[in-house]
């Protein structure tokens, strides 16, 4: 009878050391979407859409060759850099275009950047995030109507 029941006391302290050594996805207290977002991305797409006319414009195939190359590196600090690529739209441009600091509001459905260069932010709705790409809307209202910008940006190694 004493094997029995020190056998059955060893196999409870196994099972409850196996199940506490289980991993957790997420460190505690981390918010999932500052882990995703905390990377190197470049922008892949842009559309427009608007209140006033239908259809929509594609914003990326526009942009000059210099600009589709830059990218920009957002960290979970709470700061963020946005960086001009290989190409520069002008021999003076620096490698670092803007910096700044960045968080999650609005019960993280927004994503918003303050510059460091002024006391200019922007407020993104965020649409989509994973650690491989996000998307965001901005949302710009003019007298003659809205317009919709639709951005997906692709994380890069």
């Amino acid at each position: 009878m004493y094997k029995l029941q020190h056998i059955s006391l060893l196999l409870i302290a196994i099972i409850i050391a196996l199940s506490s050594c289980e991993k957790s996805e997420t460190k505690e207290g981390v918010n999932p979407k500052i882990t995703a977002l905390s990377r190197k991305w470049r922008l892949t797409a842009s559309v427009a859409t608007y209140s006033y006319q239908a259809g929509s414009t594609d914003e990326y195939a526009t942009m000059p060759n210099c600009e589709k190359d830059d990218y920009n590196e957002i960290k979970a600090d709470g700061t963020y850099k946005i960086y001009s690529g290989v190409s520069k739209c002008s021999p003076t441009q620096t490698d670092v275009i803007d910096a700044g600091n960045w968080s999650l509001v609005d019960n993280d459905s927004k994503i918003k950047f303050q510059t460091n260069n002024s006391t200019n932010s922007i407020t993104l709705e965020l649409l989509a995030v994973s650690s491989t790409n996000y998307s965001t809307k901005l949302t710009q209202t003019f007298n003659f109507g809205i317009i919709y910008t639709t951005n997906t940006y692709t994380a890069i190694p």
